[in-house]
């Protein structure tokens, strides 16, 4: 993400996407209680278009959350991430959703972080 806007942008549809999906609101239902149409709704939420207040107010109070703590947590969010992100994580693609998949094909994923040093060591009992 190339400037600070990207971040909030990005930030703020986590924050709303996590809150919405906390109250059990699916993006279909966002919209039809909003008034947004669905597409706005889940461009909007994935942070590929900027919320203005407008949108950020209707789908707070559609999700039962105050529009200025999603914004501040967002922009706490936003703090944190780093110039390099984008180009630092490799997202994984397995062919099946991991909780399908044994250890082994984890462990064979490229870039899978696999490694536990807690797990190469015996567990102590008392």
């Amino acid at each position: 993400m190339p400037n600070a806007v990207a971040y909030i942008t990005r930030a703020l549809a986590d924050e709303v996407r996590g809150a919405a999906r906390r109250e059990g609101f699916s993006q279909a239902k966002i919209a039809d209680l909003s008034g947004l149409s669905l597409a706005t709704v889940q461009r909007l939420l994935a942070g590929k278009r900027d919320m203005d207040t407008t949108q950020l107010t209707l789908i707070a109070h559609v999700i039962g959350e105050e529009p200025a703590d999603l914004l501040r947590a967002a922009t706490a969010r936003a703090e944190r991430m780093s110039e390099a992100s984008p180009d630092n994580v490799t997202q994984l693609q397995p062919r099946k959703r991991v909780e399908d998949m044994t250890v082994d094909e984890i462990e064979s994923q490229k870039h899978a972080a696999t490694r536990d040093p807690e797990m190469d060591t015996d567990e102590q009992f008392d």
